[in-house]
C-alpha cells in the first residue's frame, strides 16, 4: 500500500491509495515480480493488438474549442451577459437586443430592453421617429412573446405625493408579437416605487394601409396633450387614449426614449431583436433633431454612448465611445475556473483616442488566493488575497501598440488597492487590425502568459487555495480622465479552454489514450512505471487507482466517448445581513456557507462543487429582486430566498425562471398557487397550531384564554388567521387579544393589557429581540407562571424563530419557563447531529454562539437539501438542471425521504407538498438551557 501527496493546479492537493500486492519476504517478492512479469508482458500484448484497432482514435481533450463565434448571436450556455448593440453606422442609430437560454433575465424576468434616452426631457411632449426592422426572433416556447422597437417614456404623475408611483408610462412599438410586423401600444401606470408593480390602463394595435416588410422603415410618432391624453400614430394612422386618473403632476421620473425589447415571459428567454431608427423630431419643431449623420451619437441630444457586445461576421465584436472617465465592455465565459484560456483578440484601426488616452483588450481572471479559502484555515475576506491574472493588448494615443501579462493582487476585500506581482512586455510587434493568439495556463504551481508563440511564466511562491471570486472574461476597456474621449473597437475569435482534472487522466497530459490504460496496468501489476498516477484520475471516486480507472481509459480511447470536465453548480442565496433581522440571516448564512465549504472540501459530489453567491438584501424586497436578476446572469440552479415579503411578491419570478426556490420564510402563503416555492419545514402557521393544540390539551380547566404576540408583517399576521379559522373549526381556545410589537404600547403595557383580559398564555409569532423583552418585563411584573398553565400566571410559548441560545442570551436570568416549538435538534441534548453541528462549526472557525445556534442549524439543513438534491440527480445520470432538481425534490418520499442530521423528522416533498420536515419538537428551559420534552410530533389537530 503506497500513500502519495501529489499537487496539481497550485491548489489541489489530495492524498490517493493505490492498491498493490505485496509481502515482505525477499524469497516471495522475487517470485511474485518474475508472475507479474510474465502477467504485464501478456497484458502489453493484448495492448498492442487493440491499439491496432484504437490507437488513432484517442480522445483528446487538452484544448478544447469553446465558440468561434460562427452561430450569429451569442450562446447563453457559454456566455453572459447578453447581446447588446447601441451604435450610429452609416447615418443610422443601431440597436439590437438578444438574449439565450442560461443568459437569465433584466428587469423581470423574460422581460428585457436597450434604451437611448434623449438627455433634458422634461419639456419633451412629442417624439417622432423613423424606424426600420431588421429582425425580430420570438421565443416559441413562450405565451405572450414581443421582440419589438418602440418610443416611450414617462410623461405625468397621478399622485401628489413625490414618488415614483403614479408614474404614466406610453409607448408606440413597431415588432412581432406572434402575427408579424405590426403597430401596437400600451399606457401603464406604475403602482409600487420599487418598480415592481404595475397596472395596465390600455393597449392596442393600428391597423395600417399595407402590412409592415422588414427592412423598410415606418413612420412613428407618440404625443401627449399635456394632460392625460395620448396620441399614437404610424405612418399617417392615429389612435388616441385617455387616462381616468387626473394629471396630479409632472412624472417622478424624466425618461423618454428609443428603445428595442424582448418579452419572452414564461419561455426559455429566447429571442433577438435589429432595428434602425433615423430622422428623430421632437415636440412641434420642424428642424430635425438628429439624423444620425455624425460618426458618434451626440452626447448633447442622448444620455448613453455607443456600446456593443455582438457576434458581427463570424467574430465577437466590442464597441465603446466615453468621454472623460473609463468604461468596459466585458463578456464572461460560463466556465469561471478552467486552468486554460485562449482566444484571438485585435484591436481595429477604427479607434480614435484623445492625447493621453489609451485602451486594451484582454483576457483575464481571478485564479488563486494566496491566504484565505479552503484549506488555509482562514476564512474568505471577499476579494482579499485573490490573485488576477491577465493577458492582453495595449494602444496608447502617441500609436505606441504592446502585448503585456500580470499577475496583481487584491489587497482588500473591494478590491480598492492593488499590488502589482507580476508584469512582463511581450517583444512580439503588435499592430492594428492585426489577431493575436492570446492564453492564459495556471499549472503546476505556474501562471504562464503567451501571444502567438511567445511564452513566459510566472512560478507561485506562495499558497494557492481557490480563489473568491472565480471568473474568466473577455474585456476591452477605454482609459480616459477628464477632458479625455475614446472610440475602441475590438474583435475576439476562437476560444478555447482546457479542463485538467480529468477523470481516468492517469498520466496528467490532459488526454485519456492507451497511455493511460497502460499506466493502469503498470500499477494493477506493481510494474515500476517511473510515474505515479494523478490523484484526480480517480474515476469511480473510490479513494484508488486500480482497475477500474484502467477499464474505463480503455473504453473511451476504444469508443472516443466524451470525456467528463468537472462541473460547479451556482446557487444565489439573498438575506439580511444587515437592517431589520439580520441577527437571524448572518447566522442563517454562515451554516449555509460552512456545509457548502465542507462539501467541496471532502468531495462530496466528486470533483464537481457549490458554488454559492451570498448578497445583502436588507430585507428590502427591491434588493432581493435585484440580487436575484443578477443571480440569475450567473446560471444559478436554486434560489435560497429570505424575507416572506420577498418570497410573496416574486413568486411569478420563479414561476417564470422555473428555479426552485427554498425560503427561510415559513409562511403558508408561499405554496399558494407556487409550483417553485420549498419549505425547509412545517410552516407557521402549522406551528402556531400546534402550541394552541398543546394549550388546548394540557390546560387543566375550562377554556384558555391565549393572547398572540406577533410580528408587524404578513410573517404575523398569517398564522393569526390561520389560529383563528382553527378555532372556528373546533379547537378549544379563546384569543383574547392579538397584539403586534410596534403598536406604540411598551411591553409592561402589553402586559397588563393581557392580565386585564386574564389572559392565561401568550403564543409568540415573531423573532427573538421582541420576545426577549417581553419576557424580561413578564419578570420585572411577576406574571410568569412558574410551571405550565400556573393559575393567576401567564405561560409563554412561542414558534420556530422565537426561541433557541440565541433568546437565552439576550434574556438571561429573565428566561425562567418558555416552550418552544421547531424541527430541529438542539445542541443541549446529544445526538449524532449536536456532533456534526459543533464539528462544523469548528472547522470552519464560528463562535461557540453561532455553533449552538439554531439558527446555524437551519442554514446547514437547507444547504444539506440542496446537496442532497444534486447528489440524488447525478447517482441516476441525469444531467443536474432546475428541471431535473425539481424532479428530484418532489419525488423525496415515503423511501426516497431525506433524513439530515440537523432535524427532528424527515424532509418529504411531493408535487402537491412542499413544507419539509412535519414533525415538530417541544423544548423548554431546563438547567439554564433548552431541552427536548415528551415525544416530537406532527399535529394532531392538521
Amino acid at each position: 500500500m503506497i500513500k502519495s501527496n501529489l499537487l496539481r493546479n497550485g491548489y489541489v492537493k489530495q492524498r490517493i491509495i493505490i492498491d498493490r500486492p505485496g509481502e515482505s519476504n525477499p524469497a516471495f517478492i522475487l517470485k511474485e515480480r518474475k508472475y507479474q512479469l510474465k502477467k504485464f508482458i501478456f497484458n502489453i500484448v493484448i495492448i498492442f493488438f487493440l491499439s491496432l484497432l484504437v490507437w488513432n482514435n484517442t480522445a483528446l481533450a487538452g484544448k478544447v474549442l469553446v465558440d468561434s463565434f460562427s452561430s450569429g448571436y451569442l450562446d447563453g450556455e457559454k456566455w453572459w451577459p447578453r447581446e447588446y448593440v447601441r451604435e450610429v453606422v452609416d447615418g443610422k442609430y443601431i440597436s439590437k437586443l438578444g438574449n439565450s437560454k442560461g443568459m437569465g433575465a433584466e428587469v423581470f424576468p423574460g422581460i428585457f430592453r436597450i434604451g437611448l434616452p434623449l438627455t433634458d426631457s422634461a419639456d419633451i411632449h412629442t417624439i417622432q421617429a423613423d424606424i426600420t426592422i431588421v429582425e425580430a426572433v420570438l421565443d416559441g416556447k413562450a405565451l405572450d412573446t414581443k421582440s419589438f422597437a418602440m418610443i416611450a417614456g414617462f410623461f405625468y404623475n397621478v399622485n401628489e405625493i413625490e414618488e415614483l408611483a403614479g408614474d404614466i408610462f406610453a409607448q408606440i412599438n413597431i415588432g412581432d408579437q406572434g402575427n408579424g410586423l405590426e403597430a401596437f401600444w400600451e399606457v401603464e401606470k406604475r403602482l409600487s416605487n420599487d418598480s415592481l408593480q404595475w397596472e395596465r390602463l390600455g393597449s392596442g394595435t393600428i391597423s395600417l394601409d399595407n402590412p409592415m416588410q422588414f427592412n423598410v422603415p415606418v413612420s412613428v410618432k407618440l404625443s401627449y396633450d399635456g394632460n392625460k391624453t395620448f396620441v399614437f400614430s404610424v405612418n399617417g394612422k392615429t389612435t388616441n387614449f385617455t387616462g381616468t386618473e387626473e394629471k396630479q403632476r409632472g412624472p417622478q421620473e424624466y425618461f423618454k426614449a428609443l428603445q428595442v425589447a424582448i418579452d419572452a415571459a414564461n419561455g426559455s428567454n429566447t429571442g433577438f431583436i435589429s432595428a434602425q431608427f433615423d430622422n428623430v423630431y421632437i415636440n412641434k419643431a420642424e428642424t430635425i433633431y438628429d439624423d444620425f449623420s455624425a460618426s458618434t451619437l451626440d452626447h448633447s441630444k442622448w444620455s448613453y454612448p455607443e456600446w456593443v457586445r455582438e457576434i458581427s461576421n463570424g467574430r465577437l465584436q466590442s464597441v465603446l465611445t466615453r468621454s472623460n472617465s473609463t468604461g468596459q465592455v466585458n463578456t464572461y465565459l460560463s466556465n469561471k475556473d478552467t486552468p486554460y484560456f485562449e482566444a484571438i483578440a485585435r484591436i481595429d484601426s477604427d479607434t480614435q483616442l484623445s492625447d493621453g488616452a489609451s485602451c486594451i483588450t484582454r483576457l483575464q481572471g481571478y485564479y488563486y488566493n494566496d491566504t484565505r479559502g479552503p484549506g488555509s484555515g482562514l476564512e474568505y475576506n471577499n476579494y482579499e488575497g485573490d490573485i488576477f491574472a491577465q493577458v492582453r493588448l495595449q494602444y496608447w494615443s502617441d500609436g505606441t501598440l504592446n502585448a503585456r501579462a500580470f499577475v496583481e493582487r487584491s489587497d482588500t476585500a473591494d478590491e480598492a488597492s492593488w499590488t502589482t506581482l507580476f508584469s512582463h512586455t511581450f517583444s512580439i510587434p503588435i499592430f492594428l487590425d492585426t489577431d493575436y493568439i492570446l492564453s492564459i495556463s495556471f499549472e503546476d504551481n505556474k501562471l504562464i502568459f503567451s501571444c502567438n508563440d511567445e511564452t513566459i511564466a510566472y512560478t507561485i511562491t506562495t499558497p494557492a487555495y481557490p480563489p473568491y471570486g472565480k471568473h474568466r472574461g473577455l474585456k476591452s476597456r477605454l482609459y480616459l480622465d477628464p477632458d479625455e474621449t475614446g472610440y475602441l473597437k475590438t474583435q475576439f475569435d476562437d476560444v478555447y479552454i482546457w479542463s485538467p482534472d480529468l477523470k481516468g487522466d492517469l498520466n496528467f497530459d490532459a488526454r485519456i489514450s492507451l497511455s493511460d490504460v497502460i499506466l493502469g496496468i503498470q500499477v494493477l501489476t506493481s510494474f515500476p512505471s517511473g510515474s505515479e498516477p494523478y490523484a484526480k484520475a480517480d474515476a469511480n471516486m473510490d479513494g484508488k487507482i486500480g482497475l477500474e480507472e484502467t477499464i474505463y481509459d480503455l473504453q473511451i480511447a476504444s469508443n472516443n466517448r466524451e470525456i467528463p470536465i468537472n462541473k460547479t453548480y451556482n446557487i444565489g442565496l439573498s438575506l439580511a445581513l444587515t437592517g431589520p433581522t439580520s441577527e437571524v440571516g448572518i447566522i442563517y448564512a454562515n451554516g449555509i456557507e460552512d456545509y457548502f465549504k465542507e462539501v467541496n472540501d471532502t468531495h462530496a459530489l466528486g470533483y464537481d462543487e457549490i458554488h454559492c453567491m451570498i448578497r445583502d438584501d436588507q430585507y428590502v424586497l427591491a434588493q432581493t429582486n435585484e440580487n436575484f436578476q443578477n443571480f440569475l446572469t450567473q446560471d444559478i440552479l436554486f434560489f435560497l430566498g429570505y424575507s416572506t415579503s420577498s418570497m410573496l411578491a416574486m413568486k411569478e419570478d420563479f414561476e417564470a425562471e422555473k428555479i426552485p426556490v427554498i425560503s427561510a420564510s415559513l409562511h403558508a402563503d408561499n405554496l399558494t398557487d407556487s409550483n417553485y416555492i420549498y419549505l425547509p419545514m412545517a410552516s407557521y402557521n402549522e406551528q402556531v397550531i400546534a402550541l394552541a393544540d398543546y394549550i388546548d390539551q394540557h390546560h387543566q380547566s375550562d377554556t384558555p384564554k391565549v393572547a398572540l404576540y406577533v410580528h408587524p408583517s404578513a410573517f404575523g399576521r398569517s398564522p393569526s388567521a390561520a389560529l383563528t379559522s382553527a378555532v372556528g373549526s373546533g379547537l378549544d381556545i379563546e384569543i383574547v387579544e392579538t397584539i403586534e410589537h410596534d403598536t406604540g404600547l411598551n411591553t409592561t403595557e402589553i402586559l397588563n393589557l393581557f392580565v386585564s383580559n386574564n389572559v392565561q398564555y401568550v403564543i409568540c409569532q415573531t423573532i427573538q429581540s421582541p420576545v426577549a423583552d417581553l419576557l424580561k418585563a413578564a419578570a420585572d411584573i411577576g406574571v410568569t407562571a412558574a410551571t405550565f398553565g400556573e393559575a393567576g400566571k401567564i405561560t409563554f410559548l412561542g414558534a420556530h424563530y422565537t426561541g433557541g441560545a440565541d433568546l437565552i442570551s439576550l434574556t438571561g436570568a429573565s428566561l425562567k419557563d418558555y416552550y418552544w416549538i421547531t424541527a430541529f435538534i438542539g445542541t443541549s441534548q446529544e445526538s449524532v447531529g449536536k456532533d456534526k453541528q459543533l464539528a462544523l462549526a469548528a472547522k470552519y472557525n464560528r463562535s461557540d454562539a453561532t455553533a449552538n445556534s439554531y439558527f446555524y442549524a437551519n442554514g446547514i439543513m437547507v444547504a444539506q437539501l440542496v446537496t442532497e438534491t444534486i447528489k440524488r440527480t447525478k447517482s441516476k445520470g441525469l444531467e443536474v438542471t432546475r428541471d431535473n432538481l425539481k424532479i428530484e425534490m418532489d419525488q423525496m418520499n415515503g423511501e426516497n425521504a431525506f433524513h439530515p442530521y440537523t432535524t427532528v423528522g424527515p424532509v418529504t416533498f411531493s408535487n402537491s407538498d412542499h413544507a419539509g420536515v412535519n414533525t415538530l419538537q417541544m423544548y423548554n428551559i431546563q438547567d439554564g438551557v433548552f431541552k427536548p420534552f415528551g415525544e416530537a410530533f406532527i399535529a394532531e389537530f392538521l
